[in-house]
């Protein structure tokens, strides 16, 4: 179709372009005053060439000034509509969109920047905004800002420096975050009932444990006492047995005061939410010291390398973490005839490396991708909360480590990485 209305109009202007030079022929005869006749009017056409001009280069020139002026039209009417595709894609966007050029004035703004704020001015009121524009090319950050909604209304604000036609324009988004804002912090709150559900979970099924392990040493104190009084009253008293049946007496008061010690740490630290240095090799034996009061079958053999090293974080979440895989792997492995628990230390440059292993074969394949998610437990109905391993992991990221699981040898293995705490001692005879 396109074919044959060029073809049309190179037609229609070949007849011009024989019609014109025929007109300005005749005109020339008059001039020169001779009779018109075809002889004379080939004369004039051969004398002027204007046979040429009319057949072959008019029809020509005039194709192709039509042909451009047809393109520039076409590409005029593409550019517009693009331009208005984009114009229709930006105000399309739930985001406010601000373009500005290097003198902060207004290039573009779509419709959801303008109902969201009455004015550019609105927005570059705040300073410390108005002075990172010029200064950065790419940022991303919180703002609080003035809206026609709220005061102090949270947006994630994107900024973009750009260049076109060697002039610099400031491209800038923003997002409203205010119900992103209240959702986070209701997951927040959410996450603090999790914990504190996870920590009197811990607390109860410590609970039993604990009872029993000071209970059996007061019995023995308690026997220790009668057994004195008996002897005495029968004189049968010496002072070896009083010696004897004192250092027993002392052994489990000390029994005693190792596990309340612990309780006390470990309440501490929960109630700590400090980042410090920390000794590992204590912060681990407490751990297994506590772990220990909820093992019933008293069968399960730990095994902790000593270690000097200082680790950095929030002592009280690391060892709510440390407990909770003791807990875990005491309670798959208590079936087993000679179960075990060992604890190895790894390090690298920046990071410790504790390796929780214990005797078990290992996590189903199919559930390995499953054991940090919240509220999942392999556990029976009543055993576990589904929040140990998730709290565990988030825990772990808050205090800039992480936790992951790995088969070890064919061994269940829990692998915890710690920030390295910096030794702080000096020796002040050296300072100047």
């Amino acid at each position: 179709m396109e074919l044959v209305r060029y073809l049309v109009k190179s037609l229609i202007l070949a007849a011009i372009g024989i019609i014109i030079p025929v007109l300005f022929a005749i005109a020339e005869i008059w001039r020169v005053d001779i009779a018109l006749s075809f002889q004379n009017l080939f004369e004039v056409f051969k004398n002027q060439n204007i046979y040429l001009f009319s057949v072959v280069l008019f029809p020509i020139l005039s194709n192709v000034l039509f042909f451009l002026f047809n393109r520039v039209k076409k590409s005029h009417e593409e550019l517009v509509r693009d331009a208005r595709y984009h114009e229709n894609l930006l105000n399309a966007n739930p985001d406010g969109i601000l373009i500005l050029n290097k003198d902060l004035n207004l290039i573009f703004c779509n419709d959801s920047f303008r109902y969201t704020f009455h004015s550019i001015e609105q927005v570059l009121i705040d300073e410390q905004l108005k002075k990172t524009i010029p200064v950065v090319s790419f940022f991303e950050k919180e703002f609080y800002l003035d809206s026609n909604f709220m005061n102090d209304h949270p947006f994630l604000v994107s900024f973009k420096q750009t260049t076109y036609n060697n002039e610099i324009n400031y491209y800038l988004s923003f997002k409203d975050i205010k119900t992103f804002k209240e959702q986070e912090e209701i997951i927040k709150n959410q996450n603090q009932h999790m914990i504190e559900k996870n920590k009197l979970a811990s607390m109860g099924e410590m609970a039993a444990g604990i009872a029993h392990e000071i209970n059996n040493p007061l019995t023995v104190i308690s026997s220790n006492a009668s057994l004195i009084n008996k002897l005495q009253k029968k004189g049968k008293i010496t002072p070896e047995k009083l010696l004897r049946l004192n250092e027993k007496t002392l052994s489990q008061v000390e029994r005693i005061t190792n596990i309340i010690k612990s309780l006390r740490s470990l309440s501490h630290g929960m109630a700590n939410d400090q980042m410090e240095n920390f000794s590992l090799y204590e912060l681990l034996e407490e751990s297994i010291n506590l772990a220990k009061l909820s093992d019933k079958s008293k069968k399960i053999e730990f095994k902790l390398n000593s270690s000097s090293e200082l680790a950095f974080g929030n002592r009280g979440q690391i060892v709510q973490v440390v407990l909770n895989l003791l807990n875990n792997a005491m309670d798959a492995i208590q079936e087993q005839d000679s179960p075990w628990i060992k604890i190895q230390f790894k390090e690298d440059r920046n990071h410790h490396h504790i390796y929780i292993i214990d005797s078990g074969h290992g996590i189903d394949q199919d559930l390995q991708d499953k054991i940090f998610a919240p509220m999942f437990t392999s556990k029976p109905v009543g055993k576990g909360t589904g929040l140990g391993l998730s709290l565990s992991r988030s825990f772990m990221n808050q205090n800039m480590g992480d936790l992951v699981y790995a088969t070890l040898d064919g061994h269940t293995c829990f692998i915890l990485n710690l920030v390295k705490g910096i030794n702080v001692d000096l020796d002040f005879d050296k300072v100047s």
